[in-house]
């Protein structure tokens, strides 16, 4: 893997999937399924997001939670 592809993944899995996991943002990337060179990202980071939905917002209310709770 070289640093184009390390960055390509990080991007798609740091960010895209996690960003795709809430309906309402879906449409800020939906050109990405019609661009050849962002589609595999696109498929890939949106079957991770309807498979996971609110994910990172259920990871942040759980930590708020235990924060709360040691207060």
């Amino acid at each position: 893997m070289n640093g184009d592809d390390q960055i390509r993944a990080a991007v798609e899995t740091g960010f895209l999937e996690h960003v795709l996991e809430q309906p309402r943002m879906r449409p800020l990337f939906s050109e990405w399924a019609d661009d050849e060179r962002l589609q595999e990202a696109w498929r890939r980071a949106l079957a991770w997001g309807e498979a996971h939905p609110n994910f990172m917002r259920g990871l942040r209310e759980q930590l708020r939670d235990r924060q709360l709770d040691r207060e």
